[in-house]
């Protein structure tokens, strides 16, 4: 039996693209979840900075706003969730006036407790965000995003050393 040049049977071919599916998958699969990693990393850095050298102090909440976001599942449906920001008033340690956007609804006229960064006041957010709750959901985020690493580092290894 003859065999062209140039050509590729169709078992060949139907190899080589279930190659370049698993490959691609792989490397889909551990970008993602490296990144993940990486932005849980990132997270809790920010959290324990703001803890250990974070500034409190009091500011007044100036008006709340409300921004709705909706969604449509790959099935048609649609969900609405709704997220709340205040602009808040306060002065930073140095005597300057300050007015930044922090998450959460707070009403009008009211104290909100905030918390900043020295060097990077405008970026203040509610002293809340500086509990522990929010640390242990930082460090279950990285749980979360190793156990993909890990994931996908079995994948690899199994792969390799597959039936070939």
């Amino acid at each position: 039996m003859r065999r062209r040049r140039g050509r590729l049977s169709g078992a060949v071919l139907g190899g080589a693209f279930g190659l370049l599916a698993e490959v691609l998958f792989a490397v889909v699969w551990m970008g993602s979840a490296v990144f993940f990693l990486y932005a849980a990393g990132h997270g809790l850095a920010d959290d324990l900075r703001l803890r250990a050298a974070g500034v409190r102090v009091s500011a007044l909440a100036l008006h709340a706003r409300a921004e709705r976001i909706t969604t449509t599942d790959s099935d048609g449906s649609t969900s609405t969730s709704t997220r709340h920001f205040t602009t808040v008033r306060f002065r930073d340690d140095v005597g300057t006036t300050r007015e930044v956007e922090i998450d959460g609804y707070h009403p009008s006229g009211r104290a909100v407790s905030v918390i900043y960064l020295r060097h990077r006041p405008e970026t203040a957010r509610p002293a809340s965000a500086a509990g522990a709750g929010h640390l242990v959901l930082d460090a279950f985020e990285i749980v979360f995003a190793l156990s993909f690493v890990l994931f996908g580092l079995a994948f690899f290894r199994a792969w390799f050393a597959g039936p070939w």
